[in-house]
């Protein structure tokens, strides 16, 4: 069963962090985000909402393989279209959480109960 909990004040500050930098780069630079870019952002918004009041939530494997995949899914399709070095430096830190996500699961599922 799933326990919920209140999110720390760190939790609180990384939930706000989010909607600010949208906030800054589309009124601030006029710079607003591409429809993906936003479901992206959204996506992982709303992933992050939902890990941050579930006791556990970051500390699981989970976390690692959800958050990694769509990191890499979305970076690698924002390269294709945009070809810079950041959306590339995206895909490797989701490949990166993936892997670890895999290698913490592997680890786990081979120790004795």
């Amino acid at each position: 069963m799933v326990k919920f909990r209140r999110p720390d004040a760190g939790q609180l500050l990384i939930l706000s962090v989010v909607p600010t930098i949208l906030i800054y780069h589309t009124y601030i630079r006029g710079d607003p985000p591409t429809t993906l870019e936003l479901t992206f952002v959204l996506t992982l918004y709303a992933l992050l909402v939902f890990v941050s009041v579930i006791q556990g939530g970051v500390q699981s494997v989970n976390y690692l393989l959800v958050f990694g995949f769509l990191i890499a899914v979305f970076s690698s399709v924002l390269y294709f279209q945009n070809d810079d070095i950041v959306t590339l430096a995206s895909i490797v830190v989701g490949i990166l959480m993936l892997l670890r996500g895999i290698q913490l699961r592997i680890r786990k599922s081979t120790q004795p109960s």
